[in-house]
C-alpha cells in the first residue's frame, strides 16, 4: 500500500510465516533515497514551515547564513516554553542538511545563498510580530536576499495587518495573540510589516518601489477613507492609523516625505496631498518626529498651510460665514502650528516660562518691561543650520489667535500672544544670522496685519521710521482712544497742537505709569539712548534705521498726548536723568543721545520757524515748553552735547557756554528768558 507509505520507499520485504502479521517491510525516507545522508536546506525549511515550526525554520536559516546577531535576537524573542522543549536546539537538524560553501564566488553559489536568504525572510515573516525585530535586523544587515520578493511578502502582510478582519490580522501577528486579541493590538504592533518594508527601502535603496507597493496594497489606510468595495456602514480607518503610517514613512529617510507626496491616487488620479480630506491634512501637516515637524518644510504642504491661513484671515475680516473656509479650524491647531515653527527653528523658549527677577529699584516695572521685550526677541532667534523661523506661517497663525480674543499661543508661558507676535514681526523685517529656507513674503504678511487691524504687528514688521510712527500711533489709540488719522497727524504734523479739552483733563489727573508709557520708554531706549556712533544719525541709505532726532520727537509727542500733567513730565525727566547718568555734579557721557534729545526738545517743531538769536519763537512750537520740562535738565543735556553741530539752538548756546563750568539753578533763568 504505497498510499500508506507516504514519503517512505520500501527496501526489504521479510516474511516469517504465512499469516499477514508475519509480513514485515523495511522502508527508508524518499528524501534519503534521493539525496543521500544529507538533505538540501530548502526541503527541510519547507517541511518545518508546513508544520508551522517557523521558529525552528528561521533558526536554521540564520545559522546557515552565519547571522549570529540574528540568532541571538531570535532566541530573545521567544518565550521560555520554546527553549524548554528543546525546539531551539539545532544540533541534530543541522547535521542532516547539505552544507553550504558561502565563501564560493560562483554564480550557482550566489543563487543558492539568495534562495536561502529569501526562505529565511519568508520564515520570519510567517513568524509574525514576535520575530519582527529579528526580521528587521536581518533586512538591514543582509544583502543577499531579493528586495523585490521580500517587499512583496511584507506588503501582503501589511494588507492583512491593517484590514481590521480578526482572522486576517491574526495570521500576521503570529502565535503571540489570538484572533480577538489581535484586533485590539496596539497600532505600533500592527504596523510591523510596514516597518520592515521601510527597512528594505533604506538598506537596499528601494524606497520608490516600497512606497508604490504601499500605495497599491493599502491606499485607503494611507489616506484615511473607506474602501469602495465595502458597505457604507463600514467605518473608515482611524486617524491614528493613518498618522502612524505616514509618520513611519516620513521618519524612514530625509527624502521619504517628498517621495510620499509624489504618489498618485488611482481612485481620484490626484497627488497624495490633494487626495486627503481636510481633517486628515490638518493632522498630517503637524506630524512630529524627534522634536521636528518635517512636513512643514515641504513646499507643497507649506503652500497649502499658507493658502489656508490667508483664507482664514480674509474670512474672519469679512462679514458672514463660509463653511468651506478655515474659520472653523480649532485654535489648538493654530497653537500647535506656532509651536511647530518654533521647534523647527530650534528656538529656546525656556526663559519665557520663568518669571524674571524684579529689582527693588524697578518699582514701576520699566526695567522689567524692557527686559521682557528683549527676552522675547532673543527667544525667537533661530539655531544655526535649522533653516530659520518660518515667519510666513507663524505670523498669520499668531494674528488669528490674537484676533480670537487674545488666546494664549502656548500653554505654560508668561508672554502674551501679542508680545510674541510683535517679536516675530520685529525679527521678520531684519536679517538674522540664520538664513531662512524660504523667502519671506513681506507684502502678504503686511496685508494680513491690516486685515485683522493689528497695528502693533504691522509696525514691528515695517520697522524704520514708518514702523516707529505706527508704534506710537498704536500707543495713542490704546491709551487715548484716538483714531489712526488723528494719532498720525499729531505725531507727524510740524506744528504742535494739543486739543484744549485734553490739556484741561490731563492737568488735573495724577500720573500713573501704564503699558503705553513703558512702550514709549522702550522706543526711546532702542532708538535714542542706545546710539553710540555718528553713523547712526545717517538713515537715508540704510533701510530700517530711524533718525534719533525724529525718534525723540515722536516719543516725546506720544508721551505728551498720553499725559500732559506736571507729574508725568517730572517722572519722565527723572527717568531720563537716570538713563543718561546725569546728576547735579556729573555731565552725561552719552553725548550723542543728549544731542538727539536736545535737538528734539529745544528746536522748534515747525521747520519754517527761525532760531536765530533775537528771533521770537511761538511757545507752542517748542516741545520742551509744551511738556513743561524744567530748564535745569535742558541745560544739563546741553552741556553734554556742547560742540556738536546743530545740537543746541543758537539762542541758547551763549547761555550754555557762559555757565558751562558752573551748573546751578540760576542758569535756568537765562535759558527760560531766551526761550
Amino acid at each position: 500500500n504505497r498510499a500508506a507509505l507516504g514519503g517512505q520507499v520500501p527496501i526489504i520485504s521479510v516474511r516469517l510465516g504465512t499469516k499477514p502479521e508475519d509480513h514485515f517491510v523495511l522502508t527508508l525516507r524518499r528524501v534519503f533515497i534521493e539525496n543521500g545522508a544529507a538533505t538540501p536546506f530548502n526541503q527541510v525549511l519547507s517541511w518545518l514551515c508546513h508544520r508551522k515550526e517557523y521558529f525552528c525554520a528561521a533558526s536554521i536559516g540564520l545559522d546557515l547564513l552565519g547571522d549570529v546577531d540574528g540568532l541571538r535576537d531570535l532566541r530573545r524573542s521567544v518565550d521560555n516554553t520554546v527553549l524548554a522543549e528543546g525546539r531551539a536546539n539545532l544540533e541534530g537538524l543541522l547535521d542532516g542538511i547539505v552544507p553550504l560553501d558561502i565563501g564560493t564566488a560562483s554564480r550557482m553559489a550566489e543563487s543558492t545563498i539568495t534562495q536561502l536568504a529569501d526562505m529565511t525572510v519568508g520564515c520570519l515573516v510567517k513568524g509574525g510580530l514576535p520575530m519582527s525585530n529579528t526580521l528587521e535586523g536581518l533586512l538591514g544587515r543582509n544583502i543577499k536576499y531579493d528586495p523585490a520578493r521580500a517587499s512583496l511578502m511584507l506588503s501582503a502582510a501589511a494588507t492583512c495587518s491593517v484590514s481590521g478582519d480578526h482572522i486576517l490580522v491574526s495570521t500576521v501577528m503570529g502565535k503571540a495573540l489570538k484572533e480577538k486579541e489581535a484586533a485590539k493590538a496596539p497600532i505600533a504592533d500592527l504596523l510591523w510589516p510596514i516597518r520592515c518594508l521601510l527597512r528594505i527601502a533604506i538598506a537596499r535603496d528601494f524606497l520608490p518601489t516600497a512606497l508604490l507597493l504601499l500605495n497599491e496594497s493599502i491606499p485607503d489606510e494611507l489616506r484615511r477613507r473607506k474602501r469602495l468595495s465595502e458597505p457604507a456602514s463600514t467605518p473608515m480607518p482611524s486617524l491614528e492609523l493613518c498618522t502612524s503610517i505616514v509618520t513611519m514613512v516620513v521618519a524612514s529617510a530625509p527624502e521619504a516625505a517628498g517621495r510620499l507626496l509624489e504618489l498618485i491616487d488611482e481612485q481620484t488620479r490626484t497627488r497624495y496631498w490633494e487626495s486627503l480630506s481636510h481633517d486628515t491634512q490638518l493632522a498630517l501637516a503637524l506630524i512630529e518626529i524627534e522634536g521636528k515637524f518635517p512636513l512643514l518644510r515641504e513646499s507643497e504642504i507649506r503652500s497649502w498651510v499658507l493658502r489656508h491661513l490667508h483664507g482664514c484671515i480674509e474670512t474672519d475680516s469679512q462679514e458672514g460665514d463660509d463653511s468651506n473656509s478655515l474659520k472653523t479650524v480649532p485654535s489648538d491647531w493654530l497653537k500647535k502650528l506656532c509651536d511647530a515653527c518654533i521647534k523647527n527653528a530650534g528656538c529656546n523658549l525656556k526663559q519665557l516660562s520663568t518669571k524674571s527677577a524684579v529689582s527693588q529699584e524697578d518699582t514701576d516695572g520699566i526695567q522689567k518691561h524692557l527686559e521682557e521685550l528683549q527676552m522675547t526677541q532673543n527667544a525667537l532667534v533661530s539655531n544655526p543650520g535649522s533653516g530659520g523661523l518660518d515667519f510666513d506661517i507663524i505670523i498669520p497663525a499668531l494674528l488669528l489667535l490674537e484676533s480670537r480674543g487674545g488666546i494664549l499661543w502656548k500653554d505654560g508661558v508668561l508672554v502674551s500672544t501679542q508680545a510674541i507676535l510683535d517679536a516675530a514681526c520685529y525679527l521678520a523685517g531684519r536679517h538674522g544670522a540664520e538664513e531662512s529656507a524660504f523667502p519671506f513674503d513681506a507684502s502678504t504678511v503686511m496685508r494680513q496685519c491690516a486685515l485683522v487691524d493689528n497695528v502693533s504687528a504691522g509696525a514691528n514688521l515695517i520697522g524704520g521710521k514708518d514702523g516707529l510712527v505706527l508704534k506710537c500711533c498704536d500707543v495713542l489709540i490704546e491709551g487715548c482712544g484716538t483714531s489712526m488719522d488723528e494719532a498720525e497727524s499729531f505725531i507727524l504734523d510740524e506744528r504742535l497742537s494739543i486739543p484744549q479739552e485734553s490739556i484741561a483733563e490731563h492737568k488735573e489727573r495724577s500720573f500713573a505709569i501704564t503699558d503705553g508709557h513703558r512702550h514709549v520708554l522702550w522706543l526711546l531706549d532702542e532708538h535714542v539712548l542706545s546710539i553710540k556712533t555718528f553713523g547712526e544719525f545717517e538713515t537715508i541709505h540704510i533701510r530700517g534705521r530711524v533718525d534719533p532726532v525724529f525718534a525723540s520727537h515722536a516719543c516725546f509727542r506720544t508721551w505728551l498726548r498720553l499725559n500732559s500733567s506736571h507729574s508725568a513730565t517730572e517722572w519722565l525727566v527723572s527717568w531720563l536723568r537716570t538713563r543718561l547718568g546725569i546728576d547735579n555734579t556729573t555731565i552725561s557721557k552719552k553725548r550723542l543721545a543728549c544731542a538727539a534729545i536736545a535737538r528734539a526738545l529745544m528746536w522748534p517743531t515747525d521747520r519754517s520757524t527761525s532760531m536765530d538769536p533775537g528771533t521770537k519763537t511761538e511757545i507752542d512750537e517748542v516741545l520742551a515748553t509744551a511738556l513743561g520740562i524744567e530748564s535745569k535738565f535742558l541745560v544739563q543735556i546741553s552741556q553734554a552735547c556742547c560742540g556738536l553741530i546743530e545740537a543746541i539752538p543758537p539762542s541758547l548756546a551763549n547761555d550754555v557756554f557762559r555757565h558751562k563750568d558752573h551748573p546751578g539753578a540760576g542758569i535756568g533763568v537765562h535759558v527760560q528768558v531766551d526761550v
